[in-house]
């Protein structure tokens, strides 16, 4: 493997499921210099402490070092070497991620697109060895620079630079006790200089933060304009992501926005850098159990994969993620689409009908469906009701008043009451459910009921309702509204999702991967009207971005969605086009630019089976009803609360039952 690679892997957490915490600058000057290092190994270059002398200009064939290699040829002018570093640093997010792809390739890490953590794989893990491209067995690199560390061993060429890279960027900090540092430090110091560009790097480190990185920090973020009392209140509850937008194109990606009442300032982070940031080592510094503290209260409990850090999140989202995989969203695709045609079945020609509240009601019966097996009809609009408010008064902190009225004190004790009946009935029939996340619960509470106590049964029973009634559900909503106002895009859609139904032997798991239209309609539309605009966290750690000191104690706003509505990343962003996501275009493909549903280890667990469920859901619809605008001239518009969704004026009405 290469340094570059092994690099990276040291850098993996398993347990915290993320990069070991690092500051971002060192970290992307460490694998600047894993790339020299490797180039150097490959005999393409040779380097002292001052220069780079280029050897060989033929390609390795590697998609990460091929690239370096063609920016040293194509740049003759200037062979110092810490200009080179400095050079490479800029394109270090790159090559991280090249890294880390090509370790799951390797199947040594599991795909962080697919389980939300970054981590070793099963096998890996219980092994301690991973296999090489060659074949060859390897211990994983950590423990092998222990043993050379402790027990004087010869160390293999290729760990030599991975003990300097990690000592400059203090990694050791992370991985040996304060004592074992000191008992190890003069071997650490003397393999350090056996790597000429490891010295580069940690003198690039050092020189990089006496400096700033490049930028002073100030003491404040600016802060945006508002009205008198109110603040910004009236802006967020109109547009809260085109707002957001505005402002980061006005100040950059930090600056502050002020609400009503206490503690009501929050500063901002926007931009494809920040929600890198988040994505990636900022993780360390923040966290999101602040935010839903009053959610989970509400549920009685407080152990929920939103509010959960370090290790036990981990965990838990890798005991929950089988029920929120596409797997098992494919393996379910007989059942959504009986749960979409019995609530489409009370529909009558000519009725006009709700969108929002119908696109909610149909989604939380299907997740209902998954967390205990059944949809339970009779409960679903109080299941919408109860979750919308609770997250509106406790996570939004908004209209808290709903708290006290009569409508939701009679829907949370219905929601009680299906609690009750569902565990009455697994208690009767004495066996636990299967494929569900009632299942799935109670299997985590028998083998560790510390980790997962009684009292958070509920809680985590109604997860996919809390996660998906109103952001899928809004999604939902959103699609069928563009669908609805543009009769090219309707004849699309209806075209694709009858070809779906016409596949001998039903609909099946690769058909419904095939539906690129209604796709581009769900993304598109995720990305003009994303449910989730910003992601609130709370500050545990101090620490530095776009030039300001952000500090601990601090809440703090990131506003993900910002990239959406950025020309360079998305022409022309205010315009509905469903082609951006198309093989030829692929505009959201660039990291940090596309989160219609978070990112970093808090990112939607279930984001990949809501959107399988969510094509499927519009796909069946469209098959078997011909639906329209009502009135035909409805213009849209938006609430943000409890989540963005189209306002209760989007109406529908069925003009035909054409399947």
């Amino acid at each position: 493997m290469r340094v570059v690679e092994e690099f990276v892997l040291i850098l993996v957490d398993d347990a915290n499921g993320a990069l070991r915490p690092i500051p971002q600058d060192a970290l992307k000057f460490a694998i600047a210099g894993a790339a020299l290092i490797d180039l150097e190994m490959a005999g393409r270059i040779d380097t002292d402490l001052d220069s780079i002398e280029l050897l060989d200009t033929s390609p390795l064939g590697d998609d990460i070092l091929d690239p370096v290699l063609r920016e040293i040829a194509d740049d003759p002018g200037n062979r110092e070497i810490a200009y080179r570093t400095r050079k490479i640093h800029e394109s270090a997010d790159g090559i991280l991620d090249a890294a880390i792809a090509r370790l799951v390739q390797y199947n040594i890490l599991d795909d962080p697109s697919e389980s939300g953590v970054l981590g070793v794989t099963s096998a890996v893990r219980r092994s301690l060895r991973y296999v090489t491209v060659d074949s060859s067995k390897r211990e994983l690199i950590d423990l092998r620079i222990q043993r050379v560390l402790f027990d004087d061993e010869i160390p293999d060429p290729g760990d030599i630079p991975v003990i300097c890279l990690a000592d400059a960027c203090n990694l050791f900090g992370n991985l040996l006790t304060p004592d074992e540092i000191a008992l190890v430090r003069d071997r650490i110091d003397t393999i350090s200089r056996l790597s000429v560009i490891g010295q580069v790097v940690s003198r690039a480190i050092e020189f990089g933060s006496s400096e700033g990185f490049g930028k002073k920090r100030t003491a404040l973020a600016p802060l945006a304009k508002g009205l008198p009392v109110v603040g910004s209140l009236l802006h967020v509850r109109g547009d809260l992501a085109g707002f957001l937008a505005d402002r980061y194109r006005e100040f950059g990606p930090v600056f502050r926005i002020r609400f009503v009442g206490k503690n009501a300032e929050r500063v901002v982070l926007a931009g494809r850098d920040a929600n890198l940031f988040l994505a990636g080592t900022g993780q360390q510094f923040v966290t999101s159990r602040e935010a839903w503290k009053g959610v989970t209260e509400e549920f009685g409990g407080d152990r929920l994969l939103f509010s959960m850090d370090g290790p036990d999140h981990v965990r838990m989202r890798r005991l929950q993620q089988p029920n929120f995989s596409v797997q098992h969203a494919l393996s379910r695709i007989d059942q959504t689409i009986d749960v979409v045609r019995q609530e489409a079945s009370h529909w009558q020609k000519g009725q006009s009908i709700p969108g929002t509240h119908a696109m909610k009601r149909m989604f939380t019966a299907q997740l209902m469906s998954l967390a205990v097996g059944e949809p339970h009809w009779d409960y679903i609009d109080d299941l919408v009701y109860a979750i919308g408010v609770v997250l509106e008064a406790k996570l939004v902190k908004a209209r808290k008043s709903k708290l006290k009225g009569k409508r939701f004190r009679e829907s949370r004790r219905r929601v009680d009451e299906l609690y009750e009946a569902i565990m009455n009935e697994y208690r009767l029939r004495l066996r636990k459910p299967e494929g569900n996340v009632l299942g799935s619960v109670l299997e985590i509470h028998e083998s560790d009921g510390i980790f997962l106590p009684e009292i958070d049964f509920k809680l985590n029973v109604l997860l996919p309702l809390v996660a998906g009634t109103d952001t899928a559900g809004g999604v939902l909503a959103f699609m069928l509204y563009f669908i609805l106002s543009d009769p090219g895009i309707k004849e699309r859609v209806q075209a694709e999702a009858d070809e779906f139904f016409s596949q001998n032997g039903g609909p099946s798991a690769q058909a419904v991967r095939g539906m690129s239209v209604l796709s581009g309609v769900m993304m598109e539309s995720m990305r003009k009207f994303p449910t989730v605009s910003v992601l609130p966290r709370h500050v545990t750690t101090s620490f530095d971005f776009g030039g300001y000191r952000i500090n601990a104690g601090q809440n703090v706003i990131f506003a993900t969605s910002v990239t959406h509505f950025l020309d360079e990343y998305f022409p022309d962003p205010d315009r509905f086009d469903i082609e951006r996501f198309s093989p030829q275009r692929g505009e959201h493909k660039l990291k940090g630019v596309y989160v219609p549903f978070g990112l970093g280890r808090h990112g939607c667990l279930g984001a990949s089976l809501a959107n399988v469920q969510v094509v499927l859901t519009m796909a069946t619809l469209l098959h078997h009803y011909d639906l329209d605008l009502d009135p035909p001239n409805y213009q849209l518009r938006s609430t943000v609360l409890p989540m963005l969704s189209p306002d209760t004026r989007f109406k529908f009405k069925v003009s035909d039952i054409r399947n």
